[in-house]
């Protein structure tokens, strides 16, 4: 696991830069950052699973706690989903032990293909009252164990369950982000030996750009809304490299 000090330095820039658009959708940034390690730096997904998800966890903290300021988390709600989403992660993060590592990218290119299609179309979000939580608490279950196993957290499909549901965009964001914490830390139960022996010195440069990347989106998320074009540039960029890796795969 050893990594050059240039290398770093790429990868944690990437890490910041692909943090921003994460953290303004409220996804974390497992959904870019499983890739970007398996591509840069480990090449076992025992490793970049937990280290992907410990990345989330940095994540969603920053993103909720940004989103909170404004009221723009549905406190009750969001810590239901995530306790569900907390128990079925670790079943999530067994089962990606259990088979074959190939079969956990093909959950993963199948998660990722979920969250573009639902990026690439107009928000149809409604006033925060009239979400259908029903839906929603039923959809955390399966969020959850994908999310475990692939390392990528739950809010591939929170985020957009939530706007599907009813819920306005912005809410959505900072709701799925505060959900995710949780499951995000349960995965890791599985890959604890793997955990414990990520190299502290790169781990906390990442934990770093993770932060600094998620702060800048989710302030300006807070704020203002994501455009949809931007949305479309982001969907086509995490397409692309998902697709990427996929192919690399032996």
């Amino acid at each position: 696991m050893e990594i050059s000090a240039a290398m770093l330095v790429v990868l944690a820039i990437l890490v910041l830069l692909l943090a921003m658009p994460s953290g303004a959708l409220g996804l974390g940034v497992a959904v870019v950052a499983a890739p970007i390690l398996s591509f840069f730096w480990f090449h076992n997904t025992a490793v970049v699973i937990p280290a992907s998800l410990v990345l989330n966890a940095v994540a969603c903290a920053v993103v909720s706690g940004i989103f909170a300021r404004r009221g723009l988390v549905a406190w009750k709600h969001a810590l239901a989903l995530g306790a569900i989403a907390a128990v079925l992660a670790p079943f999530g993060s067994m089962a990606a032990r259990a088979v074959p590592a190939y079969l956990t990218w093909y959950v993963y290119l199948g998660a990722i293909l979920f969250l573009v299609g639902h990026l690439l179309r107009p928000p149809r979000g409604h006033a925060l009252p009239h979400v259908n939580w029903t839906i929603l608490y039923l959809g955390s279950i399966p969020a959850g164990l994908v999310g475990g196993m692939t390392g990528i957290g739950p809010a591939f499909a929170l985020m957009p369950g939530l706007v599907v549901a009813g819920m306005d965009v912005r809410h959505a964001a900072g709701t799925a982000a505060l959900a995710s914490i949780l499951p995000s830390l349960t995965a890791l139960v599985p890959y604890w030996p793997e955990a414990v022996g990520l190299p502290l010195k790169p781990v906390l440069i990442l934990f770093i750009a993770t932060a600094a990347g998620s702060a800048v989106g989710a302030t300006y998320a807070s704020r203002s809304s994501v455009p949809l074009g931007w949305q479309k540039v982001f969907a086509g960029f995490v397409t692309a490299l998902a697709v990427a890796h996929f192919c690399t795969l032996p």
